[in-house]
């Protein structure tokens, strides 16, 4: 007879729970110069050219949707993306994704409104092929959203 020990029930139940696809929320990717990259410190200020406040929804190096946020950071309305934007870089250009955190993918869906209460809107990590190049927060600079740098990975 075999006994069924708590670790044995939790490999069982791992085995039987399906593996749940995260997609990145982010905002809209931004392209630097590769030498305003490496020269990127704290306190600079990365320009977003962005004068409402929007979300990308990022899977496998591609925007597949976005979103606009409804009210005060609880919900966002999401429009599928008919073909997918692939980042990509090119000789003189890196493309940055100012990611604010990850998603179930299948929440994203045409039509739906997606919970983004638990995501800080505030703070947002530059990433470059899921690799983190800097942390900021977003601020307002002359009527536009910009990233305040606050730390730089070298």
């Amino acid at each position: 007879m075999k006994v069924e020990t708590q670790a044995s029930r939790l490999e069982r139940m791992m085995r039987q729970k399906r593996k749940e696809q995260l997609c990145e929320v982010a905002l809209p990717p931004v392209q630097l110069k590769r030498s305003t990259l490496k020269a990127l410190e704290a306190g600079d200020l990365l320009l977003l050219e962005m004068t409402r406040f929007e979300i990308v929804f990022v899977e496998e190096h591609s925007v597949f949707a976005k979103g606009v946020p409804l009210n005060e950071g609880g919900e966002c309305e999401v429009t599928l993306l008919e073909k997918p934007e692939i980042l990509e870089h090119t000789k003189k250009y890196e493309t940055l994704l100012p990611t604010l955190g990850s998603l179930e993918s299948d929440r994203v869906r045409k039509g739906a409104t997606v919970d983004i209460s638990h995501l800080e809107l505030t703070r947002v990590t530059l990433e470059r092929a899921n690799e983190s190049v800097a942390e900021g927060k977003l601020v307002e600079y002359e009527g536009t959203i910009a990233i305040k740098i606050e730390k730089v990975y070298r």
